[in-house]
């Protein structure tokens, strides 16, 4: 049998409840018991069926023993509290990255080519900046978003966002062509988009080009190659001359 000291991700968590219900787990320890958990229905449901296959929890920081009524009622508020934690701090993110496009300015990380500048707007990138244009000139002329990206990848060109620097996909160059972020714009909820305080890193009519190429490229047939083939080898050789 052995202790478990469970993370934060739900992987971790269902890993422990896996591991406890195979009956490999003794006890879980936990530092604090809202860093178990902020959401009360989630952890409630944990904590049942750990109890279920006989496996205890100790919080260090509460130093309470939960499995009495007293302790459980003391759950309940230990749990209240760190979901209204959690919640008003969700809701207060929302408000600031609200304020901040109301401000025109950027919320996330920032597109492929484009870096904060010492003010807090963004600009061009010193060294991907050259790959942003090389992949809209590659657009404008026609090339495909496979094509682009495989020009790109060879010119030793990476993505940049959360995900960390990779390979460029077609779909990661999709989306990089028709982001209107480009043009000086921010995107809102319902899908259009509003004028940013930070200016245009690409001219209108390339932005333009690369966009009605692309639309060209996804708009012509394709081509598909169909062979007729006999249904013998020797079919349509022999003939019969007997009348």
């Amino acid at each position: 049998m052995k202790g478990y000291l469970p993370g934060l991700t739900m992987w971790r968590s269902a890993r422990m409840i896996a591991d406890a219900e195979a009956g490999l787990i003794d006890v879980v320890l936990l530092h604090k018991i809202d860093r178990f958990a902020r959401s009360m229905l989630v952890a409630l449901q944990t904590f049942k069926r750990l109890e279920a296959v006989g496996v205890s929890f100790v919080s260090i920081s509460e130093k309470m023993d939960f499995s009495t009524p007293m302790g459980r009622a003391m759950l309940a508020n230990i749990l209240s509290f760190a979901q209204l934690y959690s919640d008003n701090l969700s809701w207060e993110t929302k408000k600031g990255k609200a304020e901040r496009k109301r401000q025109g300015m950027y919320n996330g990380i920032l597109p492929f080519g484009t870096v904060k500048g010492d003010d807090g707007v963004p600009g061009n990138h010193p060294t991907n900046y050259a790959g942003l244009v090389f992949a809209f000139t590659l657009a404008a002329e026609g090339r495909t978003d496979r094509e682009i990206a495989q020009a790109l990848n060879e010119a030793g060109y990476r993505t940049s966002g959360n995900r960390g620097a990779n390979p460029f996909t077609k779909d990661t160059v999709r989306q990089m062509l028709q982001n209107r972020f480009y043009l000086g714009e921010l995107p809102l909820d319902d899908g259009t988009w509003m004028q940013g305080k930070h200016l245009p890193v690409l001219d209108v009519a390339v932005f333009d080009r690369a966009h009605a190429a692309r639309m060209r490229n996804v708009s012509r047939p394709r081509r598909v190659a169909t062979t007729t083939r006999q249904p013998w080898s020797l079919s349509g050789v022999a003939q019969c001359s007997c009348g």
